[in-house]
């Protein structure tokens, strides 16, 4: 099984107009019936603007169909507040942010997001603190076929996120019509359709969230 989180985050972030609270919540509650894994809803602490209302955001999102809400935070201040905030599972932070941290509370919950070097020295630091998720991306130094082997030999219980397509993986983060950048929501679906993989998204419920992205996408 074919697991997608959707980066609903890096969507609104590259609007330019302000997309009102409700109007968000209303999106956001639609991809809820989609079927994702997860869905990254933006970034706490962020100077950016749309991310100012991101607490009344996580407030009015009703979790549906086992589908978790996903943030990206770089405040070591409030990094165990988030992590105790029952309606968010997980947190990405970034491998420099990780390395400030001593064993944190509730690790299962952490998303290290490797941006650098790909370096089993560094994996290794994040099974000592039992991180259960690592992102890496497809520019990461180091990341080829023989260091994907190496790392589920040596580390099985760590999953591993990624934005682009990789067979020795499960969990992709995409986005709907690739308005953010990075891997298009439906062309990953064609092609895991293609490959015969399986994922829980509905196609209808799919549907109704493009259509309300190009709203989002047309208007702000």
């Amino acid at each position: 099984m074919i697991h997608l989180i959707e980066n609903v985050g890096a969507f609104f972030s590259a609007r330019k107009k302000f997309i009102p609270t409700e109007f968000k919540i209303r999106y956001i509650n639609q991809l809820m019936e989609v079927g994702y894994f997860a869905i990254n809803i933006g970034k706490f602490d962020s100077q950016h603007f749309q991310f100012s209302d991101l607490e009344e955001v996580i407030k009015g999102i009703e979790r549906k169909n086992s589908t978790r809400i996903f943030i990206e935070t770089t405040d070591y201040q409030r990094l165990d507040n988030i992590l105790q905030n029952e309606k968010i599972s997980f947190t990405e932070i970034s491998f420099s942010f990780f390395e400030k941290i001593n064993f944190p509370s509730f690790p299962e919950k952490i998303v290290v997001n490797f941006d650098g070097e790909a370096c089993f020295s560094n994996l290794e630091k994040c099974g000592q603190k039992s991180i259960k998720w690592l992102k890496f991306h497809q520019r990461n130094v180091g990341f080829s076929e023989k260091f994907v082997k190496q790392f589920k030999n040596q580390f099985p219980e760590i999953k591993i996120i990624t934005n682009f397509y990789n067979p020795d993986f499960q969990f992709f983060e995409t986005n709907i019509k690739g308005y953010a950048g990075g891997i298009s929501t439906e062309k990953m679906l064609t092609y895991l359709v293609a490959q015969k993989q399986k994922t829980q998204i509905q196609t209808l419920a799919l549907e109704s969230a493009c259509n309300m992205a190009r709203k989002i996408f047309s208007e702000f």
